[in-house]
């Protein structure tokens, strides 16, 4: 399950979009992918982007990924060295 919090960043802040890198954040995204917990900073253009679209192709999370399987998995295999 994806939780999504989206805020707008103060006026001060001139952060670069995360998505784009061309425009300036004027909001900052929050998404908790199962336990994982991803902060973007977004212009107004690129949080139009759907969630999906956010996490596939910009973040480089899979959304169907099971974080806690995956962590399960890797902890197997790096206490096996």
């Amino acid at each position: 399950m994806i939780t999504e919090e989206t805020k707008p960043l103060p006026e001060s802040l001139t952060i670069p979009c995360y998505a784009c890198e061309q425009r300036i954040a004027n909001h900052v995204r929050r998404l908790i992918v199962g336990e994982l917990t991803v902060q973007v900073c977004l212009c107004s253009l690129c949080m139009q982007m759907d969630t999906e679209s956010l996490l596939n192709n910009t973040v480089g999370i899979e959304e169907r990924v099971d974080i806690a399987a995956y962590r399960s998995i890797a902890g197997k295999v790096s206490s096996a060295f």
